[in-house]
């Protein structure tokens, strides 16, 4: 049986505009206490980014949600472009909840492009299983941005991925250079 509560928020998630008004209220109502993320919606490209603007201008937004799962598509989808370059703009976060993460690839490149835009790729992409591939994958990372002088840190990351880093010897309390950025 379906309430009206449930039935609110089931418009809400299709409904960014709504979603956003829900914040912007709750910001305005806590201004201090909460940092309010407006949701990005690729499948509205052409509508983003007067919604960016009313969100950040009017709403007292100070971040970026892409919400990749919810519009079943990847970060590395064209009609994120838009909300990159806003980012970059107003030198502002984009938390991506991921369910198919970047590639090494694009996400150097979007690293690159935009260095005045901060990411939080929650999720790791959904991982909760990993190898020594994915390890392997993550110092590339890792050591990329160090080069490129970009922040980048893995939190909470899955049981066996902290078990190969601990059998290699790449704990934070071994290795200077991951326990920099991986929180084991």
């Amino acid at each position: 049986k379906i309430n009206r509560q449930s039935l609110e928020l089931l418009l809400e998630l299709a409904d960014y505009r709504m979603g956003n008004d829900r914040v912007g209220k709750a910001v305005a109502e806590f201004p201090d206490r909460l940092v309010g993320y407006a949701v990005y919606n690729p499948c509205y490209g052409s509508e983003m980014a007067g919604e960016m603007a009313r969100c950040f201008d009017r709403l007292g937004c100070r971040a970026i949600k892409f919400h990749c799962s919810l519009h079943d598509t990847s970060t590395e989808d064209p009609g994120y472009r838009l909300g990159f370059q806003i980012a970059q703009e107003r030198s502002c976060p984009i938390l991506c909840h991921v369910h198919r993460g970047p590639s090494p690839g694009f996400l150097k490149q979007v690293l690159s492009a935009h260095p005045n835009a901060k990411f939080i790729h929650a999720h790791l992409g959904g991982v909760s299983r990993a190898d020594s591939a994915g390890l392997a994958l993550l110092i590339e990372w890792l050591r990329w941005a160090r080069q490129h002088q970009v922040a980048l840190r893995f939190r909470r990351m899955p049981v066996q991925m902290r078990t190969i880093a601990a059998v290699n010897d790449l704990e934070p309390r071994n290795s200077e250079f991951l326990g920099v950025f991986l929180d084991l």
